[in-house]
């Protein structure tokens, strides 16, 4: 990853996903950032965990869908 840590890679990725206006930038946002988070250590990926419990309130059904899987 070039020295560019996850965290760094995957939070302007949540943040669009809890705050862009366009649903398919959010999924778009959202399978990034899964896809990240797949390719790390546990702790890692557990520091995240805020900022997706935070995408649980989306008034989008699809992300808070996405987020399931």
């Amino acid at each position: 990853m070039a020295g560019v840590q996850p965290r760094e890679q995957a939070l302007p990725l949540l943040a669009a996903a809890n705050n862009h206006g366009y649903l398919a930038v959010k999924l778009s946002s959202l399978k990034q950032a899964k896809d990240i988070l797949l390719s790390v250590e546990p702790s890692q990926a557990a520091e995240l965990f805020p900022y997706l419990v935070e995408l649980q309130s989306s008034p989008e059904t699809l992300v808070r869908k996405y987020l399931l899987e």
